[in-house]
């Protein structure tokens, strides 16, 4: 059953999870929630999301449907990347079929696929656009069903 989870003497199962309250909290935030016998600690996102890809050295694997090259992590600017330190970087970001030069470039959803693709063409970066249902067609009204 789903629900018992993976039961085998080989797995070990996850080893920890983090849980964010937000992606961001101010220093002086310090709620006093009781969890699991201890106070509960703010954790912070966006340092975890650095910290992790500052010391990976194998494989960087970035898959969202909305990825904006426009906000950055902050980082030493003259130290190396990690695609050129041999670290392998992966995206897999949804191609919103609704952005095309014609109609609007960042698409109804504004999620800026095109762009990500261009900014990272070139680079170590591998960048791939994933529809949203990976086919042959490009119709925005495709899947759509009508009933009477």
């Amino acid at each position: 059953q789903w629900s018992q989870g993976i039961r085998s003497p080989r797995y070990e199962g996850i080893p920890y999870v983090t849980l964010y309250q937000d992606a961001q909290v101010p220093d002086n935030f310090s709620p006093m929630i009781s969890c699991a016998g201890k106070l509960y600690e703010a954790q912070r996102c966006w340092e975890h999301i650095f910290d992790a890809i500052s010391n990976e050295k194998h494989l960087i694997y970035i898959t969202g449907w909305y990825v904006f090259t426009e906000i950055t992590l902050t980082r030493d600017p003259k130290g190396p990347k990690p695609g050129e330190e041999g670290v392998a970087v992966l995206m897999l970001v949804w191609d919103d079929r609704t952005s095309v030069e014609e109609f609007k470039r960042d698409g109804l959803m504004a999620t800026h696929d095109e762009e990500t693709e261009e900014y990272f063409n070139g680079s170590k970066v591998h960048c791939f656009l994933c529809p949203r249902n990976p086919d042959d067609g490009r119709s925005i009204v495709q899947g759509c069903q009508v009933s009477t």
